[in-house]
């Protein structure tokens, strides 16, 4: 399949036979944005996006991440809520608190008031997680020779307590969904981690319904996102606005850009123009900065092949 790249960006091109009769093919690419007072500004031209977005030739929905420090609104801060509008979706809402850890108090172990905090950063060792050491002894009336014992979707984080007693003094997450805080040291509230690593595989898939007996389609499309699943939803289109509440002392919003390329191929004959699809959209707090991955697909029949791939700047990519 030849490519005529008439434009500056370096797209990826990809191509999958999905069965005996049909193909499909996606040019994917990373683009930067930097935000100001009038919206999203073109950057930077980044290299093609890596990774489970960036090389399949079919995506579903959109997801987003969000990186940097949380600062408090007024100078100091003790609990503070940051809320993520993205398009029409749902918005997510994430507490902020300063350091607590539990403490006994007669009978019951509660946590203490948080400590006040001036910024926060949006890691996941700052979100419900964590790995105990289990001693050589007994476990529930078990022998056990010692073990290691991870939160699976968080191992990073903090928080995770197998026993009641042994939470005494030790530390609370500071970051939390606002529809799930710990309230007692054996909860297992769902890790706030707003940027995955590798480890938070299980983040991608939301807690499996109880009558479901197989995956569904919603599920399968969410585990091709590097993105929590709270973050992963139905494809949102260029032009939808975006706006980040609570992580400073100003309202954080944009619009979110077209495609900078466009994109057409061509079968016998006939070229056909490929629309766009947002992918991803990563917000980096700290340096004001959006990194896009936008996908161009389409698939076609293997008795028709595409033959050439054209790339323009904008405008039409059809001749």
């Amino acid at each position: 399949m030849f490519v005529d790249n008439r434009s500056a960006f370096r797209p990826r091109l990809n191509v999958t036979q999905l069965d005996g009769e049909k193909s499909g093919a996606a040019m994917t690419l990373r683009v930067a944005f930097s935000l100001t007072r009038h919206g999203l500004v073109p950057a930077e031209v980044l290299s093609a996006p890596e990774g489970r977005l960036g090389t399949a030739t079919c995506c579903f929905g959109t997801s987003w991440s969000l990186s940097g420090r949380v600062r408090a609104a007024r100078g100091t801060a003790t609990s503070q809520e940051v809320v993520v509008r993205f398009g029409e979706r749902t918005p997510v809402v994430v507490r902020i608190s300063g350091p607590r850890s539990w403490v006994r108090s007669g009978s019951d172990v509660v946590a203490t008031r948080p400590e006040p905090w001036s910024s926060v950063a949006l890691s996941a060792e700052l979100a419900f997680g964590g790995t105990k050491q289990l001693p050589p002894g007994l476990h529930n009336g078990l022998p056990h020779p010692g073990l290691t014992v991870s939160e699976p979707r968080n191992p990073i984080g903090v928080g995770f307590q197998i026993e009641e007693a042994d939470a005494v003094g030790a530390p609370l997450p500071q970051i939390e969904f606002g529809d799930d805080c710990m309230k007692a040291p054996l909860d297992r509230p769902e890790p706030a981690v707003l940027q995955l690593a590798e480890c938070h595989a299980l983040l991608r898939l939301p807690p499996p319904r109880q009558d479901a007996k197989e995956p569904d389609a919603e599920s399968l499309y969410r585990a091709a996102h590097p993105a929590h699943h709270r973050t992963t939803g139905s494809r949102v289109a260029a032009g939808a606005r975006v706006s980040i509440v609570g992580a400073g002392p100003e309202e954080m919003a944009f619009e979110l850009p077209r495609s900078p390329i466009a994109v057409a191929m061509r079968q016998a004959r006939m070229w056909k123009p490929i629309g766009e699809h947002i992918r991803h959209v990563a917000i980096d707090l700290d340096q004001q900065r959006v990194e896009v991955i936008f996908g161009h697909a389409a698939l076609y029949s293997t008795v028709n092949p595409v033959t050439d791939v054209r790339v323009t700047e904008g405008g039409r990519a059809c001749p």
